[in-house]
């Protein structure tokens, strides 16, 4: 897939269409950095194991304060 702006609008309109089944303007901020991180990581062939590894080690966040 090429880089840039229309690649990254092509990936956008995927996800919306067979990832996210209602959208809501609440989150559409979160929704839009995570199609960016996956976009920016698309190469990447050990993204499974390093997002493991990160998960592992990062700091707990809690249901109230993620959903506040």
């Amino acid at each position: 897939m090429d880089g840039g702006a229309d690649g990254a609008r092509a990936l956008f309109e995927r996800e919306i269409a067979g990832t996210y089944l209602q959208l809501s303007k609440k989150y559409l901020d979160g929704y839009l950095d995570e199609i960016e991180w996956r976009f920016n990581h698309r190469e990447n062939h050990w993204l499974f194991w390093d997002t493991i590894r990160k998960l592992l080690t990062v700091e707990k966040l809690e249901h109230k304060k993620l959903t506040a």
